[in-house]
């Protein structure tokens, strides 16, 4: 059989030509000097029109990508058939015209396939009143009203290959019309009886099904990974099934009575080396294709039951032919009666975990602005403690003395000298006056004798509170007594009830006051810890939040180095006001972070409560919407839109983007994943669009980094996307720096679409591939892992067939 099929397309000549339509030198120097030719109607050259076209449509192509269009005679002869029409009828739309003329008919009637092609037209002018225009003129404007329209779309698509371009004037040879047709290696196509003649067991019915239509079919095009569906195809005891546990999703594209699935058996015979591809691309089908089953049987045929078949599907799509090997199934997708998809195998390669911006809750460092950086060291200070006490009395409450106490057991804390003062409101004697604080002192030396091992020296001075008096009589009603005497007011103070009234303020006159100048010992680690707290506290009780934001950094830093102990994060002490909310959030990050604790639910109340404290506060609120991203499941549409407002307004805010770029990364990704799962959308497309610009945003890249470029394919994958992915890479596969594993993946990827294979881009990552790892890459086709649907490029066929020795 295989020599029989060999022999005989052997002796089968190309129906279609990819041959040069356009002069072979339509972009030399000399050539494109030719078109600054006048335009005389009398003698148009539409060779030289053509050529001025296709130089332009090329240029501005490679502005943004490497990809050029060949030009093809096929559809250079489909094209300028059009164009004539159009110059008869005055009429460029192509929806209005003929059966006979539309594209499909005239690519059928030249004998070339009908997929994957379109056609772009257009009239313009070739003189400007008296004014004659130059080809280079009215190529130029033809090529500047193409890309400014939705014509653009079909010019850049990747997957056409080839272009061939008609023109021709009207009547009056004011005007031209210009149709585009392009195109790729689908065109090549062989006919029925030639197919026959090779004897292979390939059946051409089609059930009626019709072609591709754009509007019928674009549910398809915004189906998410739409070719992993043909991974659901099964055959037990040579019977062919789809399955799928996600029925609810297939039923976005099959919900219509003549929407439906069939099967395309695809034989390997079909794409010999030595020869053309046995293929009809006049057809629907690229094999035997299975018969057609409806979506209006599906629930009948389903062979999940019970509660599973409202989410399962799975269906007998039809029998495999006795006695065939080595074949691949295809999954035909049908809407209206018409083939949108004929999903051949894809390869999917793993991808390493891409490197996403790292996702975690996020300390303030910066809202209270510092121009320095806090570091301990050797220092004298002096600190001073108050020891009330009641009136008439030299005795203390032991609380009020047992800070004081503490500091003194301290190892850290080294007392250079110490001074007590003593003070005692101005009513009594000065006899009695002078006696009791004599008094307070001795309570307070007999304290350090007999709560410390105390040896610094230390001073004692005994004072009156008259300076004291007068300054707090200050705006009181007593005010009048500062031009009194001092025995004029004593005598007022014991009138009456004036003691009693007054004593608010004698009261703050009844104290010792202790100075202590010590030296801190940071010769460790803990002594270190230990004077750092204590300065922390000192700055907050200075109202100095900027100094205790630098300190509570040097702190964050050292417990994460495993300097200081983890207690310290408890030990920090932060009052609960608006001006501290940073500080007590940072805590709260060190809490979790050191001891590695997951994000839970009190952290998102401190959060929720911190924000309540301060509303400006904007590490607070990045916090808290990580926090529910963490945590909260995404249930419905505006859930999504109003945490994006949020995040939108902390891009404009203070923060650095490089704090607010991973939760707006998670927002879109988990969103996306949770579509149609916990949530669903008023519009899809636009959803998802919009989701995936963000991430475009979100990680940018620049044309060389194409490890850059893999990470991010990895996350649009991640997606289901393969579209973007596909057009980043595809300019970096000739970037000498690429590795083997950047190629082998792009060649993956490329099989899960449905023309990347057609590419230039494809071919030049497979040339690289067989120069990289020529083993590899045989083995890709010869294991399976690739299918050999992609024969239907002869350029890659040619490149396996000879480096594989095939």
């Amino acid at each position: 059989m295989k020599i029989k099929i060999l022999a005989l397309v052997l002796s089968i000549q190309f129906g279609v030509s990819v041959a040069y339509s356009q002069s072979k030198d339509y972009r030399s120097a000399a050539r494109v000097e030719s078109f600054v030719k006048e335009v005389f109607p009398e003698a148009f050259d539409e060779m030289l029109l053509r050529d001025a076209c296709l130089y332009y449509i090329n240029k501005e192509l490679a502005k943004n990508n490497t990809r050029i269009l060949l030009p093809n005679e096929t559809l250079q002869s489909v094209s300028q058939q059009f164009a004539m029409y159009m110059s008869d009828v005055d009429d460029t739309r192509a929806t209005y015209a003929p059966k006979k003329y539309q594209l499909q008919q005239r690519l059928i009637d030249a004998g070339a396939g009908i997929h994957q092609a379109d056609e772009v037209t257009i009239k313009t002018l070739v003189a400007k009143g008296k004014t004659l225009l130059t080809y280079d003129e009215v190529a130029q404007e033809v090529v500047f009203q193409f890309f400014k329209r939705k014509s653009a779309d079909v010019l850049n698509h990747p997957k056409y290959v080839f272009a061939g371009i008609g023109c021709k004037l009207d009547k009056s040879g004011k005007k031209v019309f210009v149709a585009v047709s392009v195109g790729n290696y689908n065109l090549l196509s062989m006919d029925k009886k030639a197919i026959k003649e090779t004897g292979l067991p390939i059946n051409s019915a089609q059930y009626g099904l019709e072609g591709y239509e754009t509007r019928t079919c674009k549910p398809c095009e915004r189906f998410q990974n739409i070719s992993q569906l043909q991974e659901g195809l099964t055959v037990e005891n040579g019977e062919i099934f789809f399955a799928t546990s996600d029925y609810k999703a297939l039923r976005k594209i099959l919900k219509y009575p003549k929407d439906g699935l069939a099967v395309d058996i695809v034989l390997e015979n079909q794409y010999p080396c030595k020869g053309q591809t046995i293929i009809n691309k006049q057809l629907q089908s690229k094999g035997t294709l299975t018969k057609p089953v409806y979506f209006s049987n599906f629930e009948k045929l389903n062979l999940e039951t019970g509660r599973n078949a409202s989410t399962k599907l799975k269906i007998k799509l039809g029998v495999l032919p006795e006695d065939i090997k080595d074949y691949e199934l295809n999954l035909v997708i049908i809407k209206d009666k018409r083939v949108c998809k004929n999903i051949f195998p894809a390869y999917t390669k793993q991808f390493e975990t891409a490197e996403k911006p790292e996702l975690m809750p996020f300390p303030d460092t910066v809202t209270k602005y510092n121009t320095y950086i806090y570091k301990p060291k050797y220092e004298i200070d002096t600190i001073t403690f108050i020891i009330p006490f009641e009136v008439g009395r030299s005795t203390y409450k032991k609380e009020d003395i047992q800070a004081f106490i503490d500091s003194l057991k301290q190892p850290s804390f080294r007392p250079l000298n110490i001074t007590i003062t003593a003070y005692s409101s101005i009513d009594g004697t000065a006899e009695n006056n002078m006696k009791l604080r004599g008094d307070r002192i001795s309570s307070i030396l007999n304290a350090l004798n007999q709560y410390t091992n105390n040896s610094a020296p230390i001073t004692t001075l005994s004072q009156e509170s008259w300076d004291m008096f007068y300054k707090d009589v200050v705006g009181t009603e007593y005010q009048f007594l500062r031009t009194k005497t001092k025995e004029e007011i004593l005598a007022y103070i014991k009138q009456g009830d004036n003691m009693k009234l007054m004593e608010p303020i004698l009261k703050k006159h009844r104290f010792a006051e202790i100075k202590i100048r010590a030296e801190y010992d940071i010769s460790t680690p803990q002594k270190e810890q230990e004077y750092v707290l204590y300065a922390f506290h000192k700055a907050l009780k200075n109202f100095d939040d900027v100094q205790a934001l630098a300190i509570q950094k040097f702190i964050m830093q050292q417990v994460l180095a495993n300097r200081y102990s983890r207690l310290t994060i408890d030990k920090m002490i932060i009052p609960d006001k608006a001006a501290y909310s940073g500080l007590q959030m940072n805590k709260i990050w060190l809490h979790y972070t050191a001891r590695r604790m997951p994000i839970d639910l009190d952290f998102l109340k401190e959060m929720k409560r911190l924000m309540a404290l301060d509303m400006e506060n904007m590490y607070i609120k990045r916090n808290w919407i990580y926090a529910r991203l963490m945590l909260e499941t995404i249930d419905n549409e505006f859930y999504v839109s109003d945490m994006q407002k949020e995040i939108d307004a902390l891009l404009i805010s203070s923060l650095p983007k490089y704090a607010v770029d991973p939760i707006n990364l998670e927002l879109q990704i988990k969103s996306l994943k949770s579509l149609n799962k916990t949530f669903k959308v008023s519009d899809e497309e636009v959803f998802v669009d919009a989701a995936f610009t963000r991430i475009k945003d979100i990680i940018q890249i620049d044309k060389t980094d194409w490890k850059g470029a893999m990470n991010l394919a990895s996350i649009f994958i991640e997606m289901n996307d393969y579209e973007y992915p596909l057009s980043l890479m595809a300019p970096m596969v000739n970037n000498p720096s690429v590795n083997e594993d950047f190629i082998f993946t792009f060649l993956a990827m490329c099989t899960h679409t449905d023309y990347m294979h057609h590419t230039k881009a494809f071919m030049d990552a497979v040339n690289r591939a067989t120069n990289m790892n020529k083993y590899r890459f045989c083995e890709l086709l010869d294991s399976g892992k690739m299918t050999f649907q992609l024969l239907e490029n002869p350029e890659f066929k040619k490149e396996y067939c000879t480096m594989c020795n095939k």
